[in-house]
């Protein structure tokens, strides 16, 4: 039969490890929503590799326009008013880019401040665990040294009760043999 004090202790433990899984689950949760972000994040980043890749080839086409456009400088003013057009565009593609990668650094800020909160409740999570290992072993320890005293008690007390047992089974050997020889005399 378990103790009652033991079988408290051993239900408080089964709650605290329910507990701590039921954390484990949301931590796991928590990972998986950050793995989640960083994939969409790195398709934003090809996205934007892209982008800059079009303006970069745009712009190695506009130098080499402007190059042919300074060989003829009797065209230059027609074609100068398309070109500042298109540069227009480009700044408004530039500044909307940059905007993008701004709100890119934000989420990143984000994850980086979500990844730190993960890690605190980690390290928590392994200090409870740690903490509930050492009041597990010490509990038990403590409980398997009561229990064996006792059994030792309980050993000795049957070897006296036996020690005993034989004594008075001695003693009444002696006296049949005494009444034997007194009814015999």
């Amino acid at each position: 039969m378990i103790d009652p004090e033991l079988k408290d202790v051993l239900l408080n433990i089964n709650q605290n490890v329910i507990t701590l899984q039921v954390g484990m689950n949301e931590l796991r949760f928590d990972v998986n929503e950050l793995k989640s972000d960083v994939t969409i994040l790195k398709s934003q980043m090809v996205e934007l590799r892209s982008d800059v890749a079009k303006l970069e080839s745009r712009m190695d086409r506009l130098e080499s326009r402007m190059d042919k456009l300074e060989s003829k400088v009797d065209k230059l003013e027609s074609r100068m008013d398309k070109l500042e057009s298109k540069v227009d565009k480009l700044e408004s593609r530039m500044d909307k880019l940059e905007s993008k990668v701004d709100k890119l650094e934000s989420k990143v800020d984000k994850l980086e401040s979500k990844v730190d909160k993960l890690e605190s409740r980690m390290d928590t999570l392994d200090d409870s665990v740690h903490k509930i290992h050492l009041t597990l072993e010490n509990e038990t320890n403590r409980k398997i040294s009561v229990l064996f005293d006792s059994r030792v008690d309980e050993i000795r007390h049957r070897q006296e009760n036996a020690e005993t047992r034989e004594k008075v089974a001695n003693l009444e050997m002696r006296v049949d043999n005494l009444e034997k020889t007194v009814i015999a005399s």
